[in-house]
């Protein structure tokens, strides 16, 4: 991704039967001449609790994990959808 280009994540949390909470995270962004794409970055499995602070918490981890630096995410990112 270039280092002009917004993004904005989306996340689906879950409950699994054994009550385990997970999220999928999804980065949607747009590429020069295109139109605004969503793609699957990552499943992170058993979050501590699923508050607002552990997903926050998790979702910095995912995006650092992915290559994505803190000050990337702090110039770059712009939304998040739940």
């Amino acid at each position: 991704m270039s280092n002009k280009h917004k993004f904005a994540v989306l996340i689906d949390e879950s409950t699994t039967i054994s009550k385990s909470a997970t999220m999928i995270l999804y980065i949607r962004t747009s590429f020069d001449g295109m139109q605004h794409v969503t793609f699957f970055l990552d499943l992170h499995v058993e979050l501590q609790c699923s508050n607002a602070a552990s997903i926050t918490l998790s979702l910095l981890q995912c995006l650092n994990k992915h290559g994505f630096s803190d000050e990337f995410i702090k110039e770059h990112f712009v939304g998040i959808g739940v």
